[in-house]
C-alpha cells in the first residue's frame, strides 16, 4: 500500500508473492489474482544469468504495463557513479538489510534523483478508480535482448479503506523538504531534508550503558531506513574519563565488532557526523593498532625475495596514517586498504647485510605503535 487505508489482500502492510517459470513465460505462484484497494506500488526481485552459469547479473530495463499501457520503466543504459547512493531508494532497503533482496520499487521518493527513469506514471503509483478486473504485466529485458514476463492480474475494490498504521507513539514528523532536528536527554541531532529519500516518522530510545562503554545506548531511529548524506549528532556521555581525546562515537550492529563513526570532543560533548540510522554509543580507544610480519617473521632476505610484507589493524577508531623508512631513510610502501597490507617493492636501497626497516603506525585516536625489524639481505 502506498497510502493510508490501502490494502494488498486485505493487508495494511506490503506482501511478498513467489514467482514460477523459466524463460520468457512466469506467473505469480498459487495466486490467481490479488485484490487491492486504494494507492500501491510494487517491487520485483529479478536478475540475469548467462548460459550455463550460477552467478546473478544485473538486468538492463524494467517496464510494468496496467492494463495495456505503460506506467513506469527504467533502464541502466547509462548510470552515473555519483548517483549511486541512490540505489538505496530504488530498492526495498528494509527487506534488503534483513533479508539481503533486492527489490527494485516503482514507487519513486521524493529525494530520489537517479537518472535511470524514463515513462514513470504518478511517481510509479498505481490507482484505478473503477473497480474490477485490471491486468498488469512486467517486462524484463536483459542487455543482449531476451525479455521475461510476469503477469499479474488484479481485483479492484473501490470499498471503505481499512484504517492504516498510525504512526509510532513518541515518533516527530520529519521531512524531506525542510532542515529537521529532535533533542532528547544527553543528546541532540539536526538532520538536512535532503538527508533522507522521503517525509518518516522518526523515532528516538535509549538502553541501559553496556559494560565498559561510556554513555547509554542511544537508538537513532533503525538502521532499515536508509540516510543519504550526513547528519550531525551531539552526544553526552554519562561517563567521562579524564582522557576525553579518546572518546569515539561507534555504531551497534547487529552482528560482529563496533564500528567506529569517530567524533570530536567540544563544550562537553562528543560531537559527530553519520551517515546511517541505528544504535549508536560513546567508546574509548586507547588500545595501539598492530603492525605484523606477513613474509620477513624470519628477517632473513634470500636473493629471489621481491616484497617486503607487513599487515596492519586497529580494532576499534582505524588507521589514521603510517610511516616507514630503511636505515633512517623514508621508504615509500604501497597500502592495499582491502586486505590491510604493507608492500615495498625491493631495490637497491635494501642492502646486502643487516638493515633496519620500522613502520611507525598511528591509529584515529592518536594511539602509535613502532614495529623495528632487522632485515639481512643475502
Amino acid at each position: 500500500p502506498a497510502s493510508s487505508g490501502g490494502s494488498i489482500d486485505g493487508n495494511t502492510e506490503a506482501k511478498v508473492y513467489q514467482v514460477d517459470g523459466w524463460g520468457e513465460q512466469h506467473r505469480i505462484k498459487d495466486y490467481d489474482t490479488i485484490h487491492v484497494s486504494g494507492d500501491f506500488s510494487l517491487g520485483i526481485n529479478t536478475w540475469d544469468k548467462l548460459n550455463d552459469a550460477s552467478n546473478k547479473n544485473g538486468v538492463y530495463r524494467i517496464e510494468l504495463y496496467a492494463d495495456s499501457t505503460l506506467v513506469y520503466s527504467h533502464d541502466l543504459e547509462k548510470f552515473d557513479f555519483a548517483e549511486s547512493r541512490y540505489i538505496n531508494s530504488l530498492i526495498d532497503y528494509h527487506d534488503y538489510v534483513d533479508k539481503k533482496r533486492r527489490y527494485q520499487r516503482t514507487e519513486i521518493d521524493p529525494n530520489n534523483k537517479l537518472s535511470i527513469y524514463h515513462k514513470v506514471v504518478n511517481e510509479g503509483v498505481l490507482h484505478f478508480d473503477k473497480s474490477g478486473i485490471h491486468y498488469l504485466e512486467y517486462v524484463v529485458t536483459d542487455f543482449e535482448g531476451n525479455v521475461s514476463r510476469l503477469p499479474i492480474v488484479l481485483m479492484n475494490h473501490n470499498a471503505k479503506l481499512l484504517i492504516g498504521e498510525l504512526p509510532p507513539e513518541g515518533s516527530v514528523h520529519f521531512l524531506h523538504n525542510m532542515k529537521n532536528k529532535f533533542q532528547a536527554e544527553h543528546f541532540e541531532m539536526s538532520l538536512s531534508g535532503t538527508a533522507i529519500y522521503r517525509d518518516m516518522w522518526f523515532e528516538y530510545d535509549t538502553l541501559s550503558m553496556p559494560v565498559g562503554t561510556y554513555s547509554r545506548i542511544h537508538r537513532i531511529h533503525n538502521d532499515r531506513t536508509p540516510v543519504h548524506k550526513y547528519y550531525d549528532v551531539k552526544i553526552v556521555p554519562d561517563s567521562i574519563p579524564d582522557d576525553t581525546s579518546k572518546l569515539l562515537l561507534a555504531r551497534i550492529p547487529d552482528k560482529g565488532d563496533y564500528i567506529s563513526y569517530g567524533g570530536t570532543w567540544d563544550d562537553g560533548a562528543l560531537k559527530s557526523s553519520l551517515r546511517s540510522f541505528g544504535d549508536f554509543v560513546v567508546l574509548i580507544d586507547t588500545i595501539p593498532p598492530e603492525v605484523n610480519s606477513v613474509n620477513i617473521a624470519s628477517g632473513t632476505i634470500k636473493s629471489d625475495r621481491k616484497t617486503v610484507k607487513v599487515k596492519i589493524e586497529d580494532n576499534l577508531s582505524g588507521i589514521k596514517k603510517f610511516k616507514a623508512t630503511l636505515n633512517g631513510s623514508w621508504l615509500l610502501m604501497e597500502y592495499d586498504a582491502k586486505n590491510s597490507l604493507l608492500t615495498y617493492t625491493i631495490d637497491e636501497r635494501l642492502k646486502k647485510g643487516p638493515n633496519i626497516f620500522t613502520v611507525e603506525l598511528t591509529d584515529q585516536r592518536d594511539n602509535t605503535t613502532i614495529f623495528k625489524k632487522t632485515l639481512v639481505r643475502e
